[in-house]
């Protein structure tokens, strides 16, 4: 009877490591495969961004059709921007082109100086 016993220990013992193996093997894929994508994600991301900064942006509907068209920014519009925020005391070199691209474009939208906008929403 003893034996028995020690035999059936030792093979839930087995059965236990097997499982706990099995299961760390399966959260590492899991692992490897979650950072892969966020690798993917990242390099996506900053291609698009630099195909965004050198060309002009035009963002489109949201989805269902909602949302509104965003005035075309060419680089001319960003640079005379950036030199206009500059003059008024921004720290333009601190912010990405995006944001610079931004906040053109909502300027725009909203028939306002890109400073005047600025000052409505950023500190110096």
């Amino acid at each position: 009877m003893k034996k028995v016993v020690i035999t059936l220990v030792a093979l839930l013992a087995v059965a236990g490591i097997g499982y706990a193996a099995f299961a760390a093997g399966v959260n590492h894929n899991a692992k490897q495969e979650q950072s892969k994508q966020s690798t993917s994600a990242t390099k996506e991301s900053q291609s698009k961004k630099a195909s965004t900064s050198s060309s002009t942006t035009k963002a489109g509907p949201a989805f269902g059709g909602q949302g509104t068209v965003r005035p075309e920014v060419t680089q001319s519009t960003i640079d005379d921007a950036e030199t206009q925020l500059k003059n008024a005391g921004f720290p333009v070199d601190q912010w990405a082109p995006s944001d610079i691209e931004k906040i053109v474009s909502d300027a725009n939208q909203q028939g306002v100086s890109v400073v005047d906008f600025a000052q409505q929403n950023f500190h110096k």
